[in-house]
């Protein structure tokens, strides 16, 4: 059973013309790859676009509700640029001993009805370092501008038309002083 001449010249074609669709048939299995990887990352990619904007959350109404903006801690060097006419300042460390008492006293003080602004400043803060009283250095009770302040931990000052018109030093001082403020307002 031997093939003949045109047998095997079919025969050879049949496998070049085989070879060629299997080749072409791998190129197209691989585009078809190439095109579902493409198309997962571009989905992924836009689906987690979609919920970083919140597309997929809740809508919202038309009109948000008011943010009220908090501007309890100040930083030292602002003390006298607040936009307010009259305000205290209450300097006191974050990490020291005190500090809860301290949140107490501003808790108590905010929960007034007194119109007089209460800011916070956080001693701790490396960029009110330059305003902590040095062990060589003479307290001022009567700073005129931010140049000439030093605080101690803790220290309240109120301020009123850009001039210091009251300042205390001493968790005993500051708190009896709150504490009385806090009480004042009880009674009205």
């Amino acid at each position: 059973m031997e093939m003949n001449r045109r047998e095997k010249r079919k025969d050879k074609k049949n496998r070049k013309l085989y070879k060629e669709v299997a080749s072409n048939d791998t190129e197209f299995n691989s585009m078809l790859k190439i095109m579902g990887v493409l198309l997962v990352v571009f989905f992924t990619v836009y689906i987690a676009y979609a919920i970083y904007n919140g597309d997929f959350a809740a809508k919202q109404k038309e009109t948000d509700p008011e943010v009220e903006f908090q501007d309890v801690f100040i930083l030292a060097g602002t003390t006298f640029n607040m936009n307010k006419e009259e305000y205290y300042v209450m300097y006191y460390d974050r990490k020291d001993h005190n500090a809860a008492a301290i949140a107490a006293l501003y808790d108590g003080y905010v929960g007034t009805s007194n119109e007089v602004k209460l800011y916070l400043v956080d001693l701790s803060n490396k960029f009110n370092a330059t305003y902590i009283l040095g062990k060589d250095e003479q307290l001022n009770k009567t700073p005129k501008d931010i140049s000439e302040l030093k605080v101690q931990n803790p220290t309240l000052v109120m301020i009123n038309n850009k001039k210091t018109t009251f300042f205390i030093t001493g968790m005993d001082d500051v708190s009896k002083y709150i504490i009385d403020i806090v009480e004042k307002s009880r009674e009205e």
